[in-house]
């Protein structure tokens, strides 16, 4: 099984699609019930997270990894995407980072008005950490560096979620 976590109206045949606001599809990725309620430990195959690990504390993130990394099962592969802290343009990071101006306007203008806030800016370092402590191994695929420079590792680019099983941003150990 392939599921995407925070997935508004995302979906691409054999996957499911979950999100928190949707009463028919609702997993809390950080409420342990949920995963329990609804998978079997070592179950799924791949989980898709795309800019939804920084609408929560660096904590409740973890918590989210330890479940990703809990139903995955030994090999399974998880792709996440977050604004990235190291990126150089200014207006991307105002757009982005905590409490930044572009937060309400997309809100206001692209999500619902009860969309959270972003809490945590990831760069690769702090990303790459949250994964470790929650057992699983970081692959980066994207991401600047410290520096502002840009990395690409190959693997997918824009549209790599139909496609999985894509080279991937992290893996369960074997």
């Amino acid at each position: 099984m392939k599921l995407i976590v925070g997935a508004k109206k995302t979906s691409f045949p054999g996957w499911l699609s979950t999100d928190l606001r949707d009463v028919a599809t609702r997993l809390g990725v950080r409420n342990d019930e949920d995963w329990a309620r609804r998978f079997t430990l070592n179950s799924l195959d791949a989980i898709v997270a795309e800019h939804v690990l920084e609408h929560m504390e660096f904590a409740e993130g973890l918590r989210a990894l330890r479940n990703f990394q809990r139903y995955l099962k030994p090999g399974g592969r998880v792709r996440i995407a977050v604004p990235d802290a190291f990126n150089p343009n200014t207006d991307y990071q105002e757009h982005c980072r905590p409490g930044g101006s572009g937060q309400s306007w997309a809100r206001l203008l692209l999500y619902a008005p009860d969309e959270p806030e972003h809490k945590v800016h990831y760069s690769y370092q702090t990303l790459s950490e949250l994964m470790r402590s929650a057992g699983l191994t970081p692959h980066l695929i994207e991401y600047h560096d410290a520096t502002g420079v840009f990395h690409r590792n190959g693997g997918c680019q824009i549209n790599c979620v139909s496609e999985l099983s894509p080279p991937s941003i992290g893996r369960r150990p074997s």
